[in-house]
């Protein structure tokens, strides 16, 4: 009976060994696939978005393109993948005629951003707020690809068709029925 007791024990020790060694295969498995990663390019795809507004006397079309530029420098995470920066490009008509034509790049807002954002952001957002008091409002923003971590920017085009680039450090405000969601 001791000699059938012992037999299991060293049985059970066996087999226990055995699986541990089998998940340590495993876990060599998924390392070795992670060192085999092969990086990847991305892009964003090109867009278009054209809008009429009307201010004061004035109808004002505006047109917003992005495509991603080859000639911008690229920007790398943490695994090796690599993101095309993009160029937006405004062009605003006033009553049928040239008002405002004019390319941004992620350079355009290098002195309003930290060290960070000009190193690892791309410029990925661009859209209309408002139209007032003779202004035209639009918000630009540089994100880390990939993430919800950005920095905005309120572009204002005024009556001369001037402009001014600033920051955003208000929190957009949604309407939901009678009261506002941050």
């Amino acid at each position: 009976m001791k000699y059938q007791s012992w037999l299991l024990a060293v049985g059970c020790v066996a087999v226990f060994l055995l699986s541990a060694c089998h998940r340590d295969k495993k876990s060599n498995i998924i390392v070795e696939s992670e060192m085999n990663y092969v990086p990847q390019e991305h892009r964003m795809p090109e867009y278009n978005f054209s809008d009429t507004v009307r201010l004061g006397s004035h109808q004002y079309v505006y047109t917003i393109h992005r495509e991603p530029d080859e000639s911008l420098p690229k920007v790398k995470d943490e695994i090796g993948d690599t993101y095309l920066d993009n160029f937006y490009q405004l062009n605003i008509e006033r009553d049928n005629a040239t008002f405002f034509e004019r390319r941004f790049t992620k350079g355009d807002l290098k002195p309003y951003l930290a060290r960070d954002f000009q190193r690892n952001g791309i410029i990925d957002g661009f859209r209309f707020i408002s139209a007032g008091e003779g202004r035209l409002l639009f918000g630009l923003c540089v994100s880390y690809p990939e993430s919800d971590m950005s920095a905005p920017f309120i572009l204002t085009i005024g009556p001369d068709a001037s402009y001014s680039i600033e920051a955003d450090d208000v929190m957009d405000v949604e309407e939901t029925g009678d009261t506002a969601a941050i």
